[in-house]
């Protein structure tokens, strides 16, 4: 069953273009309030604009469907991940109006970084950084404006060596995405699963404060 896009604040917007904007994707079954959690390691002038996926998944949401084989091979329709995105775009410019805001960045987890690899590629928002975490790259389509005047947007990618979820393969091309794109951060994690660590949030808090638009 599929629902609008639900939003949640971490505090009231003042939209007077003083705010720095950071949108967050959570991951596949998850929902809004997940990534919330996060507000105390990152920078503390963000506002954090966290948005719930459209499709109930058990107890959560997703943005997408998925199939788990049994090879352990991860499955998704191209299709529906651009689809997604442009229902993210539409709302986005509908709830946030990102020229209400000093910056607009995006950190997705999981199945929430597909999500944000495509809005990176298309840059109908202006993003100021893109954050990835223990998710993969989808490739967008044909209107990727990835050459756009101002060019890509910083981009932070973060994993855990000890990911079960996220193929080999999908690491692979993800890899092979970000190889030679500018302003590109790639960072792996020892011992770090399907999750997200202090260790990286320091990493992504720093990343972020010092993105070009701050």
């Amino acid at each position: 069953m599929s629902h609008a896009l639900v939003t949640r604040y971490s505090s009231e917007p003042r939209r007077d273009g003083s705010e720095h904007a950071l949108v967050l994707l959570h991951g596949y079954g998850s929902h809004e309030l997940d990534l919330l959690s996060l507000e105390s390691m990152l920078p503390e002038d963000l506002l954090l604009v966290s948005l719930r996926a459209p499709v109930q998944e058990g107890p959560g949401f997703a943005w997408f469907p998925l199939a788990f084989q049994e090879s352990g091979e991860l499955g998704f329709r191209r299709e529906d991940v651009l689809s997604a995105a442009e229902g993210i775009e539409r709302h986005l410019a509908d709830e946030l109006r990102p020229e209400d805001f000093a910056s607009v960045s995006v950190l997705g987890f999981s199945q929430g970084m597909a999500l944000a690899s495509v809005l990176a590629q298309r840059r109908r928002v202006p993003w100021a950084a893109v954050v990835g975490l223990s998710g993969f790259w989808v490739p967008a389509d044909e209107d990727a404006d990835d050459d756009a005047p101002a060019g890509p947007a910083p981009l932070f990618w973060g994993r855990g060596l000890e990911d079960p979820v996220i193929p080999q393969r999908l690491v692979e091309e993800t890899a092979a995405a970000l190889d030679g794109r500018p302003h590109s951060v790639v960072k792996a994690y020892e011992g770090l699963p399907h999750a997200i660590s202090p260790e990286e949030m320091r990493d992504v808090s720093a990343f972020l404060s010092a993105a070009p638009a701050r």
